[in-house]
């Protein structure tokens, strides 16, 4: 039975038979929970959030210690960690239906059923089974930007709306709920990619964008679907973004985030938050086993948080490049 009242996060968490429901179930479980984390925005707002522990705790069980469930507690009731400030963040700025919805897709269905269903897969297949599906709708795109291949290729390589739905369902079977679209420029396919998003609403999908093709309408729907985030192509000042992306770009960017800013779509900028969203990564991918010691990356995750020269990019770009290495012993708790 759903939980019906404002005690639903105490009743789900007694739950020992979340197991024995249905996906839909379990789904609606959550969703119900989520609602009254966010009708606490405004009441005690740290007591709810503290309590979706106790709620992880059920449904991820002996899959971490009960010291990382203490350490998760002591963060979020510290309202100065970057995990708080992160909470905090959406549900003070996003759209409530963008945050329900992403929790549920990146909490339930990415990392907790998503990686349940991966590693099983692994070893059904045996062989490796990607966390993240990337694709390109499209190799078209409305601009030429100086040394992209993109605007070269013209506009006749295109993937179906039916071949990025088997892609995603098929992906979907295999345990992955996260989906990156890149090009060309994705939005040239706006409409079949608002398509993809309401038939597979269950998954979080990122768009790569130059962010022109980004107006008020499409805005509506992606806080309709709630599953849609993007990032948003720059390179530095105003001059050097349009030397080589053309003249007017660098307001166009900066149009596009104020509408996704109105919308509730997009967070804003704040140190930290790249370091938590690269912690992230690199724990999903030592859950599968790809990269053989996450305490070269927790050493290079604590250097970049220290570093007060970083900026946004450099992470994503020495995540990549520095993923082999000699460890050095960091637990993750320490970085989190």
């Amino acid at each position: 039975m759903l939980p019906t009242s404002d005690n639903a996060l105490e009743e789900i968490g007694m739950n020992t038979t979340f197991d024995s429901l249905t996906h839909k179930m379990q789904r609606a479980a959550l969703g119900k929970t989520a609602d009254i984390v966010l009708s606490h925005v405004n009441k005690d707002r740290e007591k709810a959030v503290i309590q979706l522990v106790d709620v992880a705790k059920t449904f991820y069980g002996d899959s971490f210690s009960e010291e990382t469930y203490n350490h998760a507690r002591q963060t979020l009731s510290n309202p100065d960690s970057k995990w708080s400030r992160l909470i905090n963040c959406m549900l003070d700025q996003l759209d409530p239906n963008v945050a329900r919805t992403t929790a549920l897709n990146l909490g339930y269905e990415a990392f907790f059923r998503g990686t349940k269903t991966i590693r099983e897969n692994r070893v059904k297949y045996q062989c490796n089974i990607p966390w993240l599906i990337l694709f390109d709708p499209t190799s078209a795109c409305n601009m030429h930007c100086v040394g992209c291949w993109a605007g070269e290729y013209g506009n006749k390589n295109n993937l179906s709306f039916d071949d990025m739905d088997k892609i995603v369902s098929q992906g979907k079977e295999l345990g992955v709920y996260l989906y990156m679209l890149t090009g060309g420029e994705p939005l040239v396919r706006k409409a079949d990619i608002l398509k993809l998003a309401e038939k597979h609403n269950d998954v979080q999908f990122a768009i790569y964008t130059n962010s022109t093709l980004i107006d008020d309408a499409f805005c509506k729907e992606v806080v309709r679907l709630g599953n849609i985030a993007f990032m948003l192509s720059i390179e530095g000042t105003p001059e050097t973004n349009d030397a080589r992306r053309g003249s007017g770009h660098y307001a166009a960017v900066m149009h596009a985030m104020d509408l996704l800013k109105q919308y509730g779509i997009e967070l804003k900028k704040d140190k930290g938050y790249d370091c938590v969203y690269v912690c992230n990564m690199a724990l999903a991918d030592y859950f599968g086993s790809s990269i053989p010691n996450p305490q070269y990356l927790a050493m290079f995750i604590r250097d970049y948080i220290n570093d007060e020269d970083g900026y946004d990019g450099l992470p994503f770009t020495r995540y990549y490049a520095d993923t082999i290495g000699s460890g050095t012993p960091i637990l993750w708790e320490e970085m989190m």
